[in-house]
């Protein structure tokens, strides 16, 4: 049986109608859906009784989908499946999605893209396949239901009811209601049940709850909703209760909610394969959002992910995003260990700030060298700076890995630390060391040169008195 479908999807992808076979063909070796309609690639979750999910892909425009079923004995159970139909786009509508993303702005709306998700389950009883659950149509081998025809009761009933067909509740019931697969039936223009407690013992609980289903007014929402009426109500909450802790609006989307036989939760899927799994076909994501209800200024954040990147994004202030991983980045990219010490490119840093590989400043870096941040001031001896650095060794030289080949000039930490003996160990060499040595020896030139100019001025001048004495011009 072909269905037409309606499918959910993001605004930037309106779908049209698409044709997917909704009850698969049953055949020796597998279970086989058609794909009857364009796509861009299709897959097939099948989820087993025990929780396993199977994933079966097929590219663009192939008119089949498959579950294997002959080369194993399938185990008695439920099997849950659901296929996903990518939406068809052509170069210039992939072109202006990409464009879309890179420049951070909304999703253009293309109305001719195709996309759909069809779901459904069959069952495996002794290694036999039973068809597909469908809406309304009851699974191979059950019995269908015969009409009764309900008497009215004009007295209240003491003792047990037992009801050997199907009950119809309300005002709108007809006198001979044709049930089809319903056991109980609830028909009038306001479908309520109220839970009403009558407990009256001290520490008993005594709240009213009611099943409200659509709203009582014109214009009102068509919805699914458990509503908490306080105590003592008497049923009166009708469309006013207390709180509606739970509401499902009519139309919405199937999977909305979806909660495995494991306990995981699905929002949009019915195949979670976490304790909480968000699905979308467009950015997937999380808000949260703080009202002005306790004080505090509004801001909301959404945590989302999609095909560019993971990020954070500020909804409240120009929903920047201040933070982003991009697909495919390496493990321990970022990590900030149980100490507050932040590793990047190291599971296990060793510093307030540990980069394993380059860092780039664009840029400049600020060190904290206050007078006021410091102790154990001690001037050193300017011949030992020198002799150090005139038994250091320089050269040029390349990192092993990190930084693409490129090539450095200095010393070596080994080198560096014996001569100066500077530093939290001999592998690595601060970069304020490096400076202080230099400017140090600088200084040591600096005086150096000023005792060896004053030792050729007194020269000079002890040579103008030798010749002034010998009567003998200067050459020059």
């Amino acid at each position: 049986m072909i269905l037409a479908l309606s499918a959910s999807l993001p605004t930037a992808l309106v779908a049209a109608s698409v044709s997917v076979s909704q009850k698969p063909e049953l055949t020796p070796d597998a279970l086989l859906w058609q794909l009857d309609a364009e796509h861009g690639g299709a897959s097939l979750r099948v989820v087993r009784p025990d929780g396993r999910i199977e994933v079966h892909s097929v590219g663009v425009d192939e008119d089949e989908i498959a579950f294997g079923i002959g080369d194993e004995a399938l185990p008695d159970g439920a099997y849950l499946w659901e296929i996903s139909l990518a939406p068809r786009l052509t170069d210039e509508q992939r072109s202006q999605l990409e464009r879309a993303r890179e420049e951070d702005r909304e999703l253009p709306t293309m109305a001719d893209i195709r996309g759909a998700r069809v779901q459904g389950s069959f069952r495996v009883v002794e290694g036999s396949v039973y068809g597909v659950l469908e809406d309304g149509v009851a699974p191979a081998g059950e019995i269908e239901r015969t009409s009764g025809t309900p008497t009215p009761q004009a007295a209240p009933l003491t003792g047990d009811l037992t009801v050997r067909n199907s009950l119809c509740v309300g005002f709108d019931c007809a006198d001979s209601e044709s049930y089809g697969a319903d056991t109980i039936r609830l028909r009038e223009d306001r479908l309520r049940i109220a839970f009403l407690d009558d407990s009256t013992l001290a520490g008993f609980p005594a709240g009213d709850w009611q099943i409200r289903i659509n709203e009582g007014t014109g214009g009102g929402a068509n919805l699914f909703a458990i509503d908490w009426l306080g105590t003592g109500s008497n049923g009166n909450g009708d469309d006013a209760p207390a709180s509606t802790p739970f509401r499902i609006d009519g139309n919405a989307p199937s999977n909305s909610l979806f909660i495995a036989n494991d306990g995981d939760v699905g929002l949009g899927t019915p195949t979670p394969a976490l304790e909480l799994h968000v699905r979308d076909g467009d950015s997937p994501a999380l808000r949260l959002e703080q009202d002005t209800s306790s004080g505090f200024a509004a801001q909301s954040w959404d945590i989302a992910g999609n095909e560019t990147s993971f990020f954070v994004r500020d909804v409240t202030n120009g929903s920047t995003l201040p933070f982003r991983v991009r697909p495919g980045a390496d493990s321990n990219a970022l990590v900030v260990s149980d100490d507050s010490f932040v590793g990047i490119g190291v599971l296990s840093p060793q510093a307030r700030l540990h980069v394993v590989g380059d860092a780039r400043i664009d840029g400049a870096l600020y060190q904290l060298s206050s007078r006021a941040a410091k102790t154990g001031f001690e001037r050193p001896d300017a011949s030992t700076l020198l002799d150090g650095i005139e038994q250091l060794w320089l050269g040029f030289w390349q990192y092993k890995e990190g930084d693409r080949g490129a090539r450095h000039f200095g010393p070596t930490a080994e080198d560096f630390h014996a001569a100066f003996g500077l530093g939290g160990d001999a592998r690595h060499i601060s970069p304020t060391d490096m400076a202080g040595i230099a400017l140090g020896a600088t200084q040591a030139l600096r005086e150096e040169i000023e005792r060896r100019d004053n030792t050729i001025a007194d020269l000079e001048r002890r040579l103008q008195r030798i010749e002034a004495a010998l009567d003998v011009q200067p050459t020059h």
